[in-house]
């Protein structure tokens, strides 16, 4: 029952992978087939020794966790496409708004042609400002001061609704005193009817969103992972582990067993006795060894878990920007390529005599 509800919601979430234009990463993490238990990897480990291994339950989880891992990333793709896709409309957008014309037009004008168009769009802007002087003759002469207050007076009146004055008053009053005064003065509605003005941008619709500050503990588990995964940390644990086929005596068990199984000939039923007994002391090392490698790489899923939960937060201020936030999927992937770990412990004889020695 456990597992026919498990398969219903893992097919749920990968038809919404693949057709969904939205993928989140909910349903990236929640693709994830079962772990499979120490002792199925146990037996995993066995496959090489012996037919009688069952690998089944293994199997399948990797079969399960390559395609929830190939549909996330093509869903991804997908989604990135559509953003992309929407970057370049807001730029049609824009581009159309503020030269008048489209980026085809604008990529068939010559250099000229393009400085031309560019002028003739800045004297509309300064003369909307009330300056007198045209683009060319700004780059020639400059401005004089009386130019430049008039021009700081009629950008200030185009992007708040207030004049110089009034904002040189407000910066000079305490908060309490801007409030009543905003308030006295119809001040956030002159502001609001200008906002669109203001928020305007070369995307077209910009907006100003205050990014998502990380905790510490979100910057503790990245700092965790991080150290887990270096090749420094990595290598001498796996490196430890592969050793007890030496410092445990598994080899030399098996070492034993060779000088036995000298004494017979090919297809003495001895023979496989014997490699029953080589079969025991392997499958004690992998279970010893899937013991220790196991925990460890169920915590660095259970960190990404974490890091995953913020990251959300992240892209939801990011999504209020109008960009793509992608953040939290990425972790999710990386939750799916993490779990392919939980199989690769140390297998018997993994460290050579040179290896073991040097």
């Amino acid at each position: 029952m456990k597992a026919r509800t498990f398969l219903a919601t893992a097919l749920l979430c990968l038809a919404c992978l693949a057709t969904r234009a939205q993928v989140t990463a909910e349903a990236v993490m929640g693709s994830c087939p079962p772990f499979p238990s120490q002792q199925e990897i146990v037996s995993y480990m066995m496959r090489s020794y012996t037919p009688k291994a069952s690998t089944a339950a293994v199997d399948k989880f990797l079969r399960m966790l390559e395609s929830a891992i190939d549909q996330a990333n093509s869903a991804i793709e997908k989604q990135a496409e559509i953003q992309a896709n929407k970057d370049l409309q807001n730029a049609e957008k824009s581009v159309q708004r503020d030269l008048g014309i489209s980026i085809a037009q604008a990529q068939n004008m010559s250099e000229a042609e393009l400085e031309a168009l560019g002028h003739k769009k800045a004297d509309n802007m300064l003369k909307k400002m009330g300056v007198k002087k045209n683009a060319t003759q700004l780059e020639n002469e400059g401005m004089s001061e009386a130019e430049e207050q008039q021009l700081a007076e009629s950008m200030a009146q185009q992007m708040t609704g207030m004049s110089m004055k009034e904002i040189q008053a407000l910066s000079e009053m305490s908060e309490k005193e801007q409030m009543e005064y905003a308030k006295k003065k119809g001040l956030a509605g002159k502001m609001a009817a200008n906002a669109p003005k203001a928020g305007s941008s070369a995307a077209g619709n910009t907006k100003i969103v205050i990014p998502h500050k990380y905790s510490e503990q979100w910057y503790a588990n990245h700092r965790k992972l991080e150290e887990m995964e270096s090749y420094a940390v990595e290598q001498p644990f796996r490196k430890k582990l592969a050793e007890r086929w030496v410092s445990g005596g598994y080899r030399g068990r098996i070492e034993v067993l060779e000088v036995e199984l000298a004494r017979y000939h090919t297809g003495d039923p001895g023979q496989e006795i014997v490699y029953g007994k080589m079969n025991v002391v392997r499958e004690e090392f992998c279970r010893e060894s899937v013991k220790e490698w196991y925990p460890r790489v169920m915590q660095k899923l259970s960190i990404l878990k974490q890091i995953m939960q913020e990251d959300k937060m992240a892209d939801t201020q990011t999504e209020k920007a109008g960009k793509l936030g992608a953040a939290a999927i990425a972790t999710a992937v990386r939750y799916l390529e993490t779990a392919r770990e939980l199989v690769k412990a140390p297998s018997p004889g993994e460290l050579t005599d040179y290896d073991y020695y040097r």
